[in-house]
């Protein structure tokens, strides 16, 4: 197909690299989302290297993860047709005068968390996990039932590739300490660390980790985990910071922020936030977590 079986409907996003359109197919009626790529492409050879072209290569269609439908090269620039969803999960929760009920905000993790779980199994990681990157669509008659998809393939990456990953990656609030701490030395477990932060958003309405810069974000996880000591650090591979000397903070207690949130909960949580990427739960643990057992 072109672009002009579509008729652009409106504008409904727009990042540092692309914009986003409702549109509709002129002959079947059905609405999707079309992401034009900013970018010109000057070589079509170079269109399978593009991140999105590159998934759906290598990783099998998944209903948690945002379907691309059809690829389109048209003057020199790239668009995307996928599913339409309708709202991304940011939206979604500033939208809302109270927080998600635990048990809503445990449906739409395991959603997430079956997703990424996907990709990582195909060799895949996305690398900037956050709420604005998650997207949910309302199940046709169905009460209070929301299907949540993993969009945003943009900065995906192969497990394979050998770091250093040198693209800029993962909004700051959402970096986990591996990405801070070194040049490009992180891998799949980055992703474990970016669900937790989501999780504790859609049960308080605050992001967990607000920093201002990268180390006021890296001192923020110390005042919660409690400052690691020097051996921890350097047990960190290829670990850029020797010279800096941290605030000495101890570990928060997770129940005094989420007071009404299940020991298996919190559990669950903290194993997504330990600071350490070997000893950080993987996503098929997670799923196994006794915390998802009677998600309905």
């Amino acid at each position: 197909m072109s672009l002009k079986d579509y008729k652009i409907l409106e504008k409904i996003g727009k990042g540092a690299f692309s914009n986003v359109f409702c549109v509709r197919d002129r002959a079947q009626g059905t609405y999707y989302a079309a992401k034009q790529l900013t970018e010109e492409i000057q070589d079509t050879g170079d269109i399978a290297n593009c991140p999105e072209v590159s998934l759906i290569q290598h990783v099998p269609s998944h209903p948690n993860l945002l379907n691309i439908l059809d690829v389109i090269y048209e003057n020199k620039r790239l668009t995307l047709i996928m599913e339409l969803m309708d709202i991304s999960l940011y939206d979604y929760i500033i939208s809302r005068k109270r927080p998600l009920s635990e048990n809503r905000a445990r449906r739409f993790l395991l959603q997430v968390i079956t997703g990424i779980d996907h990709l990582h199994r195909h060799g895949v990681f996305h690398r900037d996990i956050k709420p604005e990157n998650i997207l949910i669509k309302r199940a046709l008659g169905v009460v209070r039932k929301e299907i949540v998809q993993v969009g945003d393939f943009g900065t995906i990456c192969r497990i394979d590739d050998k770091p250093p990953f040198k693209d800029y990656i993962a909004t700051r609030w959402y970096r986990a300490p591996e990405v801070i701490l070194t040049d490009g030395y992180y891998g799949p477990k980055m992703d474990i660390w970016a669900i937790g932060c989501c999780f504790f958003e859609m049960l308080t309405r605050k992001p967990l980790f607000p920093g201002q810069s990268e180390l006021h974000t890296l001192e923020l996880i110390h005042q919660l985990l409690g400052t690691p000591s020097k051996s921890m650090l350097m047990k960190i591979k290829h670990y850029n910071m020797g010279a800096l000397e941290f605030r000495k903070f101890p570990p928060e207690d997770f129940r005094r922020m989420l007071p009404l949130v299940s020991a298996y909960g919190i559990d669950m949580l903290k194993k997504t936030l330990t600071y350490h990427p070997d000893q950080r739960i993987s996503a098929s643990r997670l799923l196994k977590h006794i915390y998802f057992q009677d998600v309905t």
